[in-house]
């Protein structure tokens, strides 16, 4: 695909390389230096968007209040400086998550606010 569309001189192609949900960053930077070194070693034409999730996938054991890291640009600038070449792109939205078995939902309430970093 990648050498079809330069060959067109395509413009309009944009990359997502979406490294999945997990709380290691590194694991995660890993699994996609690879990939887009694979794409930029082809060519480095072309945009492309790095994204992740390390949001938590459970309140429960939070307690009332609590403030949690998440590392998604973190994860970005590990990959960027692994990568170090071609234009990439921070994407801002989680990954989806592995599937688990059904539960019932005991949704937590909460509310997320962002804070300065």
């Amino acid at each position: 695909f990648v050498e079809r569309a330069h060959a067109r001189q395509s413009e309009n192609i944009v990359f997502f390389f979406d490294c999945g949900w997990d709380p290691g960053v590194l694991g995660q930077a890993a699994r996609c230096v690879g990939l887009v070194n694979s794409l930029l070693d082809r060519t480095e034409y072309y945009e492309i968007v790095i994204s992740g999730s390390s949001f938590p996938d459970s309140f429960t054991a939070v307690g009332e209040q609590a403030d949690l890291p998440i590392y998604e640009r973190t994860l970005f600038q590990e990959v960027r400086r692994q990568v170090n070449r071609g234009e990439l792109f921070y994407g801002d939205w989680g990954s989806t998550r592995k599937p688990k078995e059904p539960t019932p939902a005991l949704n937590t309430p909460r509310i997320d606010m962002a804070s300065t970093s």
